[in-house]
């Protein structure tokens, strides 16, 4: 994952969920594409 899509995805879990961003950015790459599916569902 590139950095920049990685800190949009980071930005996208923080405006969702109310998490702050730094929270997200503890994650790895593959816990964030997680999250992303529990709060939008799977990325066809």
């Amino acid at each position: 994952m590139t950095e920049s899509k990685r800190e949009s995805i980071i930005q996208q879990l923080s405006l969702v969920s109310g998490y702050s961003e730094q929270y997200f950015r503890k994650l790895t790459d593959r816990h964030l594409r997680k999250e992303m599916e529990r709060y939008h569902g799977k990325d066809n």
